[in-house]
């Protein structure tokens, strides 16, 4: 089966931040792995509602760009940072195959489980090869 161009339905959005989700996949694991630090600006490309966005913007005190094509998905991310009371987040809607940041700010890129929803994975590849 061809999942490029499938994307996850907001309204499923809470299994993406279910607790049993922790035991397959570590964001802390993930971030120790990426080697942040506190001075790093971030960017997580299909953030979706915040699986590691939320606590890549806990590692470092600079910003963490979140960039995700469902609007649905980054106003879950905003509810769910401003619950933690994180205000170090930059919402952006965007699809992966053309991103507007300036690559110059980012130092660290994180592109994780959304890679089967990108139509054009080629170009999208291209554009991380910006950041």
């Amino acid at each position: 089966m061809d999942l490029a161009g499938h994307r996850c339905n907001p309204v499923k959005a809470d299994k993406l931040l279910d607790p049993e989700r922790l035991q397959h996949v570590s964001p802390e694991q993930v971030i120790k792995e990426l080697n942040i630090n506190k001075e790093n600006v971030i960017a997580d490309l299909g953030a979706g509602n915040g699986f590691f966005t939320l606590p890549l913007a806990r590692e470092t005190n600079q910003n963490v760009y979140a960039v995700d094509i469902e609007e649905k998905m980054l106003n879950l991310l905003k509810e769910n940072a401003l619950s933690e009371d994180i205000n170090n987040i930059h919402y952006t809607l965007s699809n992966l195959e053309d991103i507007h940041l300036n690559d110059d700010l980012v130092d660290k890129v994180l592109v994780a489980f959304v890679v089967h929803e990108i139509p054009n994975l080629k170009k999208a590849l291209s554009e991380f090869k910006e950041y």
